[in-house]
């Protein structure tokens, strides 16, 4: 009896270990590590994008940088889960005829991120309200 009971609670541990491996796991696909990746943005909610213009972010460890479509730019990024906050922003300072609104929005909208999230290869950065703020591409290595 004795080793029918010791069996029991050997599956019964068994099971609960392997639900805990997969809760993990579904934990980390909910939140993919960011780490390496670039990106092209396709929307800027609220402002046209000007034509033939490419803004970029690229995320090294916690460190962003990439093109405001005019000046390159940097800064600080903390990624915890599903939440993200950039620090402010640093850029070269050129200026672009015709793209200094569009850059300028940009730069603004990073640090009122607080959350993204990522399907395939499309990375949406969100507001605290949910409101989608800026939808990139991923950029093929």
């Amino acid at each position: 009896m004795k080793h029918k009971m010791g069996l029991g609670l050997i599956g019964m541990m068994l099971t609960l270990s392997l639900i805990a491996v997969g809760c993990a796991a579904a934990t980390n696909a909910a939140t993919p590590d960011l780490n390496g990746s670039s990106w092209v943005l396709q929307d800027l909610p609220g402002h046209a994008l000007v034509p033939d213009s490419e803004i970029t972010l690229t995320f090294e460890g916690e460190q962003i940088h990439g093109s405001a479509g005019c000046n390159s730019y940097f800064g600080a990024v903390e990624i915890n889960g599903a939440t993200l906050r950039f620090g402010p922003p640093a850029s070269t300072m050129m200026y672009c005829e015709g793209l200094m609104d569009q850059e300028m929005a940009y730069l603004a909208m990073l640090e009122t991120v607080t959350t993204f999230q990522v399907e395939g290869n499309t990375l949406t950065l969100f507001s605290s309200e949910s409101k989608p703020l800026a939808v990139f591409i991923t950029i093929a290595k």
